[in-house]
């Protein structure tokens, strides 16, 4: 009754001191400690005179009772210290914790605002808005267990620290101290936490760090959160299974096609781009519609005999024409002398040279043999009578 009239007393100095300043707390650490050094030792004392009283020697004339007191070791009290999140440092902050504060006696409350007091960081933010009540202090408790006592966690960070370890390149007493800092620590660490299997969460964990965020993910989405250790097996199980839907969704998969345009479509949508090039970029050259037209018959038919079947330059109607004739037409038709194209001499841009003279003033249809009849590039294409005197017509332009 004693006992619990203290700890109501001071679960009220506790509430007091929250909502006062620091400058006002009232006394509470050293007047628990105060208390419960008293009240254990009074309960010591109470103790061996029992165990004394019932093994005491009775003889037929006098009772005698033989008291022997021992005396009280006093323990140094136990500081645990604040923790911050750390995973390096949880395993020594939580066994303090559970020695000094919950496997105490202390009520619900008390505990919690303990535990209020020791944390500070992303832990206190998980538990800070709780009331203070003793069953608050469980859901804190279990909060804290869930989110740093995991044991697959606990052993993942402690592999990590093991597979991450750069290669030593000295070997000086920093280096090598660095290592036994972080294989001796880490690997102890990991054994204390007692995994059914350890040789194949180490198998699982090395491969599991290999694959892609996204299988990982999906992974953690199919085992769920069951406490259990996942296997090497069942991680090899589960990445064939994703081979699997893999290779159907790749052969099930349909490609788009593309629908062929007619060429009649095609042919037409050219010509309106060629058109729409010549009327955006105009220039002195610029054939009229009458020129594109003529172009575009001169490109798939002879212009001389109209024929789709050959050139003007292998037309026999061309062909058969006398040399004045030919030159005549060409004129009327204002035709280039030298490539026969839809355009005058002096504008033609060929490098063409009669084939039988490799002279570049006219075609090889309008070759004759005495070349210095022929005008120099440049000059007027219109044709001119034959002397009558020559024995044979000579065009001269």
């Amino acid at each position: 009754n004693i006992r619990q009239q203290f700890d109501s007393i001071q679960y009220d100095i506790l509430e007091a001191n929250i909502d006062a300043a620091d400058a006002d707390h009232l006394p509470y650490d050293s007047v628990n400690a105060a208390f419960y050094e008293i009240f254990y030792h009074i309960r010591a004392i109470e103790n061996s005179v029992k165990r004394v009283a019932d093994s005491a020697v009775l003889n037929t004339s006098t009772t005698t009772a033989v008291v022997e007191c021992k005396p009280q070791i006093r323990l140094p009290k136990l500081e645990v210290p604040i923790w911050n999140g750390d995973p390096d440092t949880f395993n020594n902050f939580f066994a303090l914790y559970n020695a000094a504060i919950h496997s105490s006696s202390y009520s619900g409350a008390v505990k919690l605002t303990y535990l209020r007091s020791l944390l500070t960081g992303t832990p206190r933010k998980l538990i800070e808005n709780l009331n203070i009540t003793d069953a608050d202090y469980d859901v804190a408790y279990k909060t804290i267990c869930d989110n740093y006592n995991n044991v697959r966690i606990r052993a993942t960070h402690h592999l990590n620290k093991l597979f991450s370890f750069a290669p030593l390149s000295n070997e000086g007493v920093v280096d090598l101290q660095s290592f036994l800092d972080i294989f001796g620590t880490n690997w102890k660490a990991f054994l204390n936490l007692n995994i059914s299997d350890a040789h194949d969460f180490i198998m699982f964990s090395l491969g599991f760090r290999c694959l892609p965020t996204n299988i990982r993910s999906s992974f953690e989405r199919s085992f769920g959160q069951s406490d259990n250790i996942p296997t090497f097996e069942e991680l090899i199980d589960f990445v064939q299974e994703q081979v699997r839907i893999k290779e159907i969704m790749t052969q099930t998969s349909v490609k788009p096609v593309k629908n062929a345009s007619p060429a009649k479509h095609t042919a037409v949508h050219k010509s309106v781009l060629a058109t729409s090039a010549l009327h955006v970029s105009p220039s002195a050259n610029t054939p009229s519609p009458q020129q594109l037209h003529v172009t575009s018959q001169s490109s798939s038919t002879c212009p001389r005999c109209a024929s789709p079947s050959h050139k003007i330059y292998d037309c026999p109607v061309y062909n058969n024409l006398s040399l004045a004739d030919k030159r005549t037409w060409l004129f009327e038709k204002k035709r280039c002398f030298k490539c026969l194209g839809t355009h005058t001499s002096p504008q033609c841009k060929s490098r063409g040279r009669c084939g039988t003279c490799k002279s570049s003033s006219h075609h090889s249809s309008l070759h004759f043999n005495n070349d210095s009849a022929y005008p120099a590039a440049g000059a007027s294409s219109a044709p001119k009578p034959a002397s009558t005197n020559s024995p044979a017509p000579v065009v001269t332009s």
